[in-house]
């Protein structure tokens, strides 16, 4: 029996469609220190995610995405998610 996993991107996907995803929150949930290039191959495929930069007082800067909108796609249907 094969267990099938999802992709990383597809993981970026599930998170941003629940709602705004911080880099700290890639790294603790896919994991991975890379969100970045997950969020520019959603965007190649048409994905819109807003990319917020915030600076803290102590003077870290961190991304905040938020998915604006979806590609669309024959009616009723939807990106699926990948899996390795």
């Amino acid at each position: 029996m094969t267990t099938k996993r999802m992709t990383k991107e597809a993981k970026m996907l599930q998170l941003l469609r629940r709602g705004p995803v911080t880099s700290f929150d890639a790294v603790l949930r896919l994991p991975t220190t890379q969100a970045q290039y997950y969020v520019y191959s959603l965007r190649e495929k048409g994905f819109n995610i807003m990319t917020e930069r915030t600076t803290t007082d102590e003077g870290v800067t961190y991304a905040t995405w938020h998915l604006l909108s979806e590609p669309r796609y024959k009616e009723g249907t939807q990106l699926e998610l990948n899996y390795e």
